[in-house]
């Protein structure tokens, strides 16, 4: 009993390690994008104003 005890622990806690590894993706993901999206911004901020052309 003690080792199916033990089975399971350690398959909780795959699953909680596998959820968290989820979530921190995810966060990257996001932030990734976000970053992109700043980097973006700082570029069309950059861009003399009568230039109008933007070729991203």
């Amino acid at each position: 009993m003690a080792a199916r005890e033990a089975s399971e622990l350690k398959t909780a806690d795959d699953v909680e390690l596998v959820e968290e590894l989820s979530l921190l993706t995810t966060q990257a993901g996001r932030m990734r994008a976000r970053m992109a999206e700043i980097m973006a911004e700082l570029d069309r901020r950059r861009m003399p104003a009568g230039s109008g052309s933007c070729l991203r």
